[in-house]
């Protein structure tokens, strides 16, 4: 189970790196997706005018929904 996780959180990072902008779009420029298979989702932030993109947190979907709000970005 856990070469699965890792296998599904690097496909999710993957799809983040090359399609940044087709996530569901939260608040200003923080994005989240969710891994398939797995309860969790990859909160991070994204700017159509820097390439870089950061990941800030990975929570479980069991976690209050406004959780990744504390996180910095």
């Amino acid at each position: 189970m856990g070469f699965d996780f890792s296998y599904r959180l690097s496909e999710t990072l993957e799809q983040i790196e090359n399609f940044p902008a087709s996530f569901q779009l939260l608040y200003q420029n923080r994005r989240c997706a969710v891994l398939k298979q797995f309860p969790y989702k990859v909160f991070y932030v994204f700017e159509e005018s820097q390439p870089d993109v950061l990941v800030f947190a990975i929570l479980h979907d069991k976690r209050h929904p406004d959780m990744w709000k504390s996180r910095k970005a």
